[in-house]
């Protein structure tokens, strides 16, 4: 049995995308962190509630696993995402043809906007 239609027409249409966005901006302005912790940084409470956007900006190159920690409630060994390089992120891009680049904001071009300019 295939997946529903509805299911199939939200995924085609990039209906996952508030989250998404959501969970790259945890990571950009708060740094890296596990399924769980980046779930409760936006206010959701289980880590199933982000796991599968996750593993999709994984796969899509915009995170990468980083590392591994032990989950504070279950006492498991669990992955800690974070920003790619930026070298790994062009070449996502590349290869996965991305239709969302500015997924990517960030990670491909400098941000500015926290910093000043000195002369």
């Amino acid at each position: 049995m295939g997946m529903h239609e509805n299911s199939l027409t939200a995924h085609r249409t990039n209906q996952y995308d508030a989250r998404s966005r959501a969970i790259m901006d945890s990571v950009r302005n708060g740094g890296p962190g596990t399924d769980r912790e980046l779930a409760l940084r936006l206010g959701l409470n289980h880590r199933q509630d982000t796991a599968p956007r996750i593993t999709k900006l994984i796969e899509l190159g915009a995170l990468a696993e980083i590392g591994e920690r032990r989950d504070a409630q279950t006492g498991k060994s669990v992955r800690v995402v974070g920003l790619p390089s930026p070298t790994d992120a062009v070449t996502s891009v590349i290869q996965a043809g991305c239709d969302q680049p500015d997924l990517f904001a960030g990670i491909l071009t400098p941000d500015y906007s926290t910093s000043e300019k000195k002369r």
